[in-house]
């Protein structure tokens, strides 16, 4: 049987955390992530969050049983703050391929802040958790991938008669792909052509000539522009 710390997490699942009521709480996660990628997830101690914040470690126990619910917890909140990014970018895009290259950046952003190197500790040293994350974070880009594919066939874009749940699997593979090199290394040469070029090749398999007139448009466009 599973026991559920204040956070809405457990050991062994990680649950929505669509609301994050108690202020508390928001920012005893925020600044133990904002440590766990400054000093590494083994080095930083309850104490040291519990100096961070300027609380007592009672305090931080009254919310987490042990450091490894807090580092479940920082990945529950890790997820929602991607999933609410990506309900952000999908609103302010115009069209499915729009959306796309927003994502695109997004990714990057996170690839170039080495937000990736805390993942290969997270494998390492709590191995359970990291499992959690990879399965919740596939099922959060497998859906985003199939409602942007579902719109970009509604807007006529996107050819109507390619398989959206291969494509959507192909799309995961690419990430997850990124994700596990760059754990190993830090530095990935040329990043931002390597991702450029792939989102580019991807869409190319996916448009249809309306589609892809406008990425050539929104490429001139960008081309024009730097």
């Amino acid at each position: 049987m599973e026991t559920r710390c204040p956070f809405g997490v457990s050991a062994f699942t990680f649950a929505p955390l669509m609301s994050m009521e108690d202020p508390e709480k928001q920012r005893l996660l925020e600044s133990a992530m904002l440590m766990f990628q400054r000093y590494g997830l083994k080095s930083v101690t309850m104490s040291d969050i519990a100096r961070e914040l300027g609380i007592s470690k009672k305090t931080v126990y009254k919310y987490v049983a042990n450091k490894e619910e807090l580092i479940n917890g920082c990945c529950a909140f890790s997820l929602e703050d991607v999933h609410q990014k990506l309900a952000f970018l999908q609103e302010r895009a115009v069209n499915a391929i729009d959306e796309l290259f927003y994502v695109d950046g997004f990714v990057r952003e996170k690839l170039e802040k080495h937000l990736h190197i805390m993942e290969f500790q997270l494998e390492r040293h709590f191995p359970e958790a990291h499992r959690q994350l990879t399965t919740k974070r596939q099922e959060l880009i497998l859906d985003f991938q199939r409602k942007n594919l579902r719109r970009g066939i509604d807007e006529e874009i996107y050819r109507s008669d390619i398989d959206i749940e291969i494509v959507a699997q192909l799309y995961y593979s690419k990430i997850h792909s990124l994700l596990t090199q760059s754990s190993h290394n830090p530095v990935i040469p040329n990043l931002k052509e390597l991702l450029g070029q792939a989102l580019v090749y991807h869409i190319h398999g996916i448009a249809s000539p309306k589609g892809i007139s406008y990425l050539h448009e929104r490429m001139n466009d960008s081309t024009a522009q730097s």
